[in-house]
């Protein structure tokens, strides 16, 4: 019994002092998380920005084109179009996804916050 009595309150003070190291590791994780998502969700944005100009380059660039009458130039336009519409798209869906993993991230880091 008296063994037992030893293994158990050495496992009371191992784990005492173990967990607040283990908090403060989870509380960095967290905002490491939470920086790299806000990182991740600038980058989107400045994409979609990005895809939102070319792609009124390419009306801009088609519309010149239907007025000379190269029909060639405006398949060619009209196909890139439908390239950067589809870019712009994923973007948008990558914008979303990001979004919801650093709203993730900040209920994680609010929890530990409430839970320490």
């Amino acid at each position: 019994m008296h063994r037992f009595t030893w293994l158990v309150g050495g496992a009371v003070v191992t784990v005492a002092l173990w967990a607040p190291g283990v908090g403060a590791q989870d509380v960095n994780q967290d905002r490491a998380d939470v920086a790299r998502d806000l990182r991740e969700v600038r980058q989107d944005r400045r994409e979609i920005a990005r895809g939102e100009r070319e792609i009124a380059q390419d009306r801009i660039r088609l519309r010149q084109d239907m007025r000379a009458g190269d029909w060639r130039a405006v398949a060619a336009d009209r196909a890139e179009l439908r390239k950067d519409r589809r870019d712009l798209f994923r973007d948008r869906q990558e914008l979303a996804r990001d979004e919801r993993e650093l709203r993730h991230d900040l209920q994680d880091r609010n929890r530990a916050r409430r839970d320490r």
